[in-house]
Order: C-alpha cells, then sequence, then structure tokens
C-alpha cells in the first residue's frame, strides 16, 4: 500500500509535531479553547454582582433571591481556509536553499514542501487569531471581511474612553497614574475582578514616561508608587515596570500585522495595539477562543462528516492531476464573557 502523506490524518501529525507561533493576546487572555460539534458556536456572557445575604424575622422564614441575568449568544463561526498550490514540476526541481548538487528524490522534496507550507498556513491562522483577540480587547467587535463575507459580531462593549486634548497624556496637565486608577476602580466596581496588567502601544507607553507627573513620582525616593525597569520578554512583548500601589504590570506590544481585507486592493500594516491606546485588563477574567466544527464528505465512503478541532488540513489533485492544493480550514471565534472586566483608554 502506497503511503500517502496528503491524507487528513497526516497532514494533522505534520501540524502538531511543529512549533506553535507565540501570540502574546491570545496567550495571556485567551488560553481557554473549546471546540464545537457544529459550525454554531454558544457561549454565554454573565452580569455579576455583589449581593448580600438578606436579614430576615426569625418567625418569618428565609427570603428567595432570584438569579442573576445572563444572556447566551450563538454565532456561526467564521471560516478561514487559506491555502497553497504547488505543481508537479516545482517538486521535480530544486527549491530554494536546497543545494545545487542535492540528491534529494521528489517524494522527499514533496515532503518537505508539505511541511513547509502548512506552516505558513497555520501561521496565517495564527495571525488571524491573534487579530480576533485584539479586535475584542481595543473594540469589543470582531470584523469578518473577506471574500463573500461582510459582516461584524459585536459583542456590546462599553468600558471605554477618549480622553479630551487637556486630559492627553501628551499634555501638559495630564495626570497617567490618576487614568490608570479611575479605570481600575471601574472594572473593579462593575467587573467584579481587579485588572492586573496593562498594555500600552508604544507611543502611549512613551508619553506615560515622558508625563510630568509620573517622572515626579519616580523621583519620590522610598515611596514604592512605580518602578520603571524596561525589558524584552519576547520578540514584541517589552516588561515596562510595576505600579505597585495599583498592583499594576506594563507591558508594550510592539506587533504589526498586513490588513489586505479592509480596503480592496490595498495592503496596510497595522499594529495589534492601536496607536494612542491602553488597555486594563485581568487575568482572571474569563474570555475564550471557540472553535466551530468544519463539515466535509469522506473521499472514499463518500458519506458526509464532521470535523472537530481548531485546524483541518486536507489536499487535492486538479487540472490533470498537474496541481495539488493544500488547504488548512479553521472556524474561530475570540470570545469575551464579562464585558465590564477590562477597559480601554484612548490617551493620545
Amino acid at each position: 500500500m502506497a503511503f500517502d502523506i496528503y491524507t487528513p490524518t497526516r497532514i494533522a501529525g505534520v501540524i502538531k509535531n511543529k512549533p506553535p507561533v507565540t501570540t502574546f493576546l491570545k496567550k495571556t487572555f485567551f488560553s481557554e479553547t473549546k471546540d464545537f460539534a457544529t459550525e454554531n458556536v454558544n457561549f454565554d456572557v454573565v452580569d455579576g454582582a455583589r449581593s448580600v445575604a438578606p436579614m430576615v424575622n426569625p418567625k418569618l422564614g428565609g427570603k428567595v433571591i432570584t438569579d442573576k441575568g445572563f444572556k447566551t449568544m450563538t454565532y456561526t463561526a467564521p471560516l478561514t481556509a487559506p491555502e497553497k498550490i504547488v505543481t508537479a514540476d516545482e517538486m521535480m526541481n530544486r527549491m530554494p536553499g536546497e543545494q545545487i548538487s542535492s540528491n534529494i528524490k521528489p517524494a522527499e522534496r514533496a515532503v518537505k514542501k508539505l511541511a513547509e507550507d502548512l506552516n505558513d498556513l497555520d501561521e496565517m491562522i495564527t495571525r488571524r487569531e491573534e487579530v480576533m483577540c485584539s479586535e475584542v480587547l481595543f473594540t469589543g467587535k470582531v470584523n469578518i471581511k473577506g471574500e463573500g463575507v461582510d459582516e461584524v459580531i459585536d459583542y456590546g462593549f462599553t468600558n471605554k474612553e477618549s480622553l479630551t486634548s487637556t486630559k492627553k497624556w501628551s499634555a501638559s496637565g495630564a495626570d497617567p497614574l490618576a487614568d490608570l486608577e479611575k479605570w481600575q476602580r471601574a472594572i473593579s466596581k462593575d467587573g467584579h475582578v481587579k485588572a492586573n496588567i496593562c498594555i500600552m502601544s508604544w507611543d502611549a507607553a512613551a508619553a506615560f514616561l515622558r508625563n510630568e507627573s509620573v517622572q515626579k513620582m519616580l523621583d519620590i525616593k522610598n515611596y514604592n508608587i512605580a518602578a520603571i525597569a524596561p525589558t524584552e520578554i519576547k520578540e514584541g512583548v517589552n516588561f515596562v515596570g510595576t505600579i505597585p500601589f495599583l498592583g499594576l504590570s506594563i507591558y508594550t506590544y510592539d506587533e504589526y500585522y498586513d490588513d489586505d481585507w479592509s480596503e480592496e486592493g490595498k495592503v496596510t500594516t497595522k499594529p495589534f495595539v492601536p496607536a494612542g491606546t491602553v488597555a486594563l485588563i485581568s487575568t482572571h477574567a474569563r474570555f475564550t477562543m471557540l472553535y466551530g466544527a468544519i463539515n466535509r464528505f469522506d473521499e472514499k465512503t463518500q458519506a458526509p462528516y464532521t470535523f472537530m478541532g481548531n485546524r483541518f488540513g486536507e489536499s487535492f489533485l486538479e487540472n490533470n492531476n498537474t496541481v495539488r492544493k493544500l488547504r488548512l480550514s479553521s472556524r474561530p471565534l475570540a470570545v469575551p464573557h464579562q464585558l465590564k472586566s477590562w477597559f480601554v483608554g484612548t490617551v493620545l
């Protein structure tokens, strides 16, 4: 029996054995995942409360406490399915980086090409997931725009503020520490968690560190208001410092992606953290990455079946067996469950 490297099972094995792509937002906040058996995913958005047990007359018995509300939302998880094409002629000739006098056989070259293409496709999907996480955290929405699809999933996030000109962090009278404290208290009051991470765009962080009131606080000796010690912890992610009296760690995330869907025919490089923006988030708040199912017909039995998981790889022969198409599909959706558990400020 011939060994077929292009079956979905073989392709899935290649995907699982390769190193993951590092993503700060997804790994920090959306590490919880769940696979669904249908294209639709459903989840609960919960409104918490700080109810106090009621006092009652011992002769009258107890008092019934009604459950606090929650809202169940259902969406069809958006489909992303990047593809790669390889021709039979390519497998017969030397690939980039291969020695000129290489004795690699076409079948061996095909295995190497499969691994490289899967890596490229998986990185694209992983980057799309990070874009989703960014959109959820900084806008409360997920934009689904591509070939044949144009819609927005709006979770109804309202915890945001745009500072006026005199309060922008670049203004002489601005007080960034007071802003952070105010936003953190709003999260604690309405979101029932305490924000412990602050993510800043690079320009917001620069304005924060240059701000006169922040610098004065840093100059106060023997009073641990803030400790600034910028350190790169991974590519694109820098630890700026801590604000101990707020229990807040500050990071910058200076990574980018190429947006080729917002404007037709135009590619724009955008940051995962929008310019002039800060977000206060709690690592104790619940965010999840949900994956809808992918339905296919079995190539041999022709019977329909459902795949549950975060990646589905498949391959097709086209053009009289001269072209092979490799496709990696996924139905991810980044979801927030507590809409008051983080705050976004536009500070510049």
